[in-house]
């Protein structure tokens, strides 16, 4: 069910939801585009005209983290079936479930794909990588490898910019954003402890892994999350004391 978290329309469901949706895309060729919505790209979007653009232009912009989950449950209520997702976990059940099928990572790292291929649990094959995606070649290489997926690593909000510029030349049938998550899930960074995920608090662990790079998105950006999501809130209580 799509609900709209300041101005980004976001679909929340499950993982079993969206991987089932991602995988029958891939396997019956048809053009889907997917990004993510977490805090970050929620303020990002709401101060960024052309990144708002691109992500309305998105078929599927699925949840991402702790903080876009809480908002969900303050603004809409949405009782205990409300599943928190993380777009690393999602992605790590897209390569442990996406048998017979190829993908292309553009961004990242020859080693992070590396790693992700020697993986013996992973049944989605990668069968190319690009970090450059400003190589004049980059679009036909990807074309003539043969993938169903192409994960997107670029961060925000060069990546989502991207597929919405080249979607249509590029011949792969998802096209998805991932942010750090294909770093993450092939070791290339660390990830949280087990125990902190679980409590929510995977965006500490970043934190302290990366100061210099994060401080201002969780220490500032947060901040200014919470207060405009409480403002959102104050006005469907409005809304609605009017109807």
């Amino acid at each position: 069910m799509k609900k709209r978290i300041l101005n980004t329309e976001i679909e929340f469901a499950g993982y079993a939801e969206l991987k089932q949706l991602i995988l029958a895309k891939a396997v019956s060729g048809e053009k889907y585009s997917v990004t993510y919505a977490n805090s970050h790209v929620c303020i990002s979007a709401l101060n960024n005209t052309a990144l708002n653009n691109s992500i309305c232009k998105f078929d599927l912009v699925h949840p991402d983290g702790i903080a876009v989950h809480a908002a969900h449950k303050f603004l809409y209520r949405p009782g205990n079936a409300a599943v928190r997702v993380n777009g690393t976990d999602l992605y790590e059940i897209l390569f442990k479930e996406g048998e017979g099928l190829n993908c292309f990572i553009l961004g990242s790292s020859p080693a992070a794909a590396g790693n992700l291929n020697q993986k013996k649990d992973n049944k989605l094959k990668i069968c190319g990588q690009l970090s450059d995606p400003d190589d004049g070649k980059a679009v036909g290489i990807i074309n003539n490898s043969g993938a169903d997926i192409l994960f997107v690593a670029l961060g925000t909000p060069i990546q989502e910019q991207w597929i919405i510029n080249n979607r249509d030349a590029v011949n792969i049938p998802v096209i998805m954003a991932t942010g750090s998550g294909i770093d993450i899930i092939s070791g290339k960074k660390n990830r949280a402890p087990l125990m902190m995920r679980k409590a929510g608090l995977e965006w500490l662990f970043r934190l302290f892994s990366e100061p210099g790079r994060l401080w201002k998105r969780y220490l500032v950006m947060n901040p200014v999350f919470i207060f405009k999501v409480i403002v959102q809130k104050l006005k469907l209580n409005q809304k609605h004391g009017n109807t």
